[in-house]
């Protein structure tokens, strides 16, 4: 999960949260989207990274979803990046395209870090 929104909660996308229940949710909908209260034991193994200045998609979504993953025991790999944009992809020339705020290097090893965590499986 590359800078997943998990919450609804105090760290929630507002705009994610808005655009899957809609303007009229009750605070049951609302609850009944934020993963990191659903994380059980049979919760898939995941691979996470995020970047600490996600202005877009707090950090504390990838923490919350860990935190829970942890304390059921499921298995998971956690990067959190110290600089990046939401929306990076693979941070690469490839991807980023003209728009250099989608360009950062120290990003660009998430690829190769989930292809080494999958081959472990």
């Amino acid at each position: 999960l590359n800078y997943p929104v998990i919450t609804s909660g105090e760290f929630k996308h507002a705009g994610s949260i808005l655009s899957l229940l809609g303007e009229n949710a009750t605070m049951e909908e609302t609850e009944a989207v934020s993963l990191e209260n659903f994380v059980t034991e049979k919760t898939p193994k995941t691979f996470l990274w995020h970047t600490y200045t996600d202005n877009a998609v707090p950090l504390e979504n990838s923490l919350l979803l860990a935190a829970a993953m942890r304390r059921h025991g499921v298995n998971f790999e956690l990067h959190v990046y110290p600089a990046g944009c939401h929306g990076l992809s693979l941070a690469n020339e490839e991807t980023a395209g003209s728009n250099e705020s989608l360009l950062e290097p120290s990003c660009q090893s998430w690829i190769s870090l989930a292809k080494t965590w999958l081959s472990n499986f």
